[in-house]
């Protein structure tokens, strides 16, 4: 009996010992720069060659004018070894996407800005959208427009590096007035003058934002984008639905091929660049529909998931909502070992927390995640992450300091340092508020649907195996009620003032299996 426990605790040990093989241990950090005075927070992260840091991020001064900044942190996160701002008296500088900035092969970064003047007296305000380019040190090579007329509300969210050492910005281009408005790709050459620009919308009733743009090695180039159109209930009430739009394009922009996903993906469009095959796509899963109301965010869960060259979606998964809130993704890596690393926040509101979590390549499935606060004891986000050479991690992003009147508006840059595991301390896995790692990849299973009575003169049961959302179209393919729907029996109930005639029902599960669709006499 002695002998067999000393066989299982050396069995432990050794197992121990295997693990800690394969975690690397970095300099813990959990540190905030320029605490309570000039409100600075980080958007993008770089781990130079030498193993100091350079943070790209934002600056609010007094008086509320927005600006950029970058910092030049030590590799143990202890001193700024410099520190470089720009602001400008009659115009706010707002930073693009979390995480978008890029590193450029020859030196220096690439960093995609909106430049927005705004007239206090009319409300009139318009934005040009800009690329703005750093040295190595944090210096200032160019800040270059984009914009004819102040007639544009244009901007750039979103950058990439061409082969020929030129630019590639992606972002929306609209119109100073409520209108529907295209998304707008534009091309450089390398001293950021323009090459060519081009606006892109699928439908004139839908606005179009490019969230995404990818250089190819040929010259091609690879865009994600959301395309916006509005959805009105039967109580007339309206809401916005985005649906993820990928396209192909050739060197002078033209589209060579595109896709455009289905009703169910909601939110984003964004896209990222896997290095061995394929993209990594992130969204929002959109059951949202009447008469669920936006603030219900339960229904709208994040996800990841992984698309082939061809777009098409090899896994996904859901970041659902639990007892810390809404996971929400705002930039994906790839690590050393092909797996991705998520960055971004969690929280019920008003509690933000930094959030972050290791995805397998292969099936989605979550390795790790992990919640975290700054000194501070705020609310905080993570923006940007980045592995070392020892498999480490590195984050950047802010917190508030909410004890100030001007709430949510004072901000501190925050860089934290974890092992390759996550954890910012040696005693992680004893956190109580880390719950331990989940896998919630989608799995899909068959469902059963039916409706009765049909034809209906203005009520009808519908019956399923499962949730999902319940959508009627007209003929034309207009969209004109969508209906949430349990597991279950449900009554529902045609639209107001809805013409007697043919339309066409259609019942997409919750689980991503395939839609149903009957069409319906409605004969009131």
């Amino acid at each position: 009996m002695i002998g067999s426990r000393y066989i299982v605790a050396a069995m432990i040990c050794l197992l121990m010992l295997i693990a800690s093989a394969n975690k690397s241990y970095a300099q813990y950090m959990n540190r905030l720069y320029d605490y309570d005075s000039t409100h600075d927070w980080g958007l993008n992260l770089f781990v130079k060659n030498d193993n100091t840091y350079f943070v790209v991020g934002g600056a609010m001064r007094t008086g509320g004018r927005w600006g950029q900044i970058n910092m030049n942190i030590s590799e143990d996160g202890s001193t700024i070894l410099s520190k470089h701002r720009i602001q400008n008296d009659s115009a706010y500088l707002y930073g693009g996407d979390y995480g978008q900035a890029k590193r450029i092969p020859t030196g220096g970064y690439l960093v995609p800005i909106v430049v927005q003047y705004p007239n206090y007296v009319t409300g009139y305000l318009y934005s040009m959208a800009c690329l703005l380019r750093y040295k190595e040190n944090g210096d200032t090579v160019f800040m270059k427009t984009y914009t004819d007329t102040s007639t544009y509300f244009e901007r750039i969210l979103n950058c990439d590096i061409m082969p020929d050492g030129g630019y590639i910005g992606g972002g929306g281009h609209g119109l100073n007035v409520p209108t529907y408005y295209p998304g707008l790709i534009v091309r450089t050459d390398s001293l950021g003058d323009t090459l060519w620009t081009h606006t892109y919308q699928i439908h004139a009733t839908q606005s179009v934002e490019v969230n995404a743009v990818l250089s190819l090695p040929d010259g091609r180039i690879v865009a994600g984008a959301q395309s916006r159109y509005d959805v009105v209930t039967p109580a007339l009430d309206v809401y916005y639905h985005f649906t993820p739009w990928f396209m192909v394009l050739d060197s002078a922009g033209t589209i060579i091929r595109d896709t455009v996903y289905g009703s169910k993906y909601g939110g984003g469009g964004k896209l990222y660049r896997d290095t061995i095959e394929g993209y990594v796509h992130t969204g929002q899963i959109d059951t949202l529909a009447y008469p669920r109301v936006p603030e219900n965010y339960q229904n709208l869960p994040y996800y990841i998931a992984h698309l082939d060259t061809n777009f098409r979606m090899s896994w996904i998964t859901r970041f659902s909502y639990n007892n810390k809130g809404r996971r929400q993704p705002m930039t994906v890596k790839q690590l050393h070992d092909g797996n991705y690393l998520a960055v971004g926040y969690t929280g019920k509101w008003p509690k933000l927390w930094g959030w972050a979590a290791k995805i397998d390549r292969s099936d989605g499935s979550i390795i790790w995640e992990h919640y975290y606060v700054s000194d501070s004891l705020n609310d905080n986000y993570l923006s940007d992450g980045a592995e070392k050479a020892d498999g480490s991690l590195v984050f950047t992003g802010a917190t508030f300091n909410d004890t100030l009147p001007s709430y949510r508006r004072v901000f501190d840059v925050w860089l934290l340092g974890t092992d390759s595991n996550g954890c910012p301390t040696p005693l992680c896995f004893e956190d109580t508020t880390t719950p331990p790692p989940t896998v919630i990849a989608e799995v899909h299973q068959e469902h059963t649907f039916s409706l009765y009575p049909n034809p209906t003169r203005g009520s009808f049961t519908l019956q399923s195996s499962g949730s999902g959302t319940f959508t009627l179209f007209t003929l034309l393919g207009q969209n004109v009620a969508s209906f949430a729907i349990s597991k279950g029996s449900e009554e529902l109930y045609m639209p107001r003032q809805m013409p007697a005639g043919i339309y066409l029902g259609v019942y997409r599960p919750d689980d991503g299996t395939e839609p149903h669709e009957l069409k319906i006499m409605y004969q009131p």
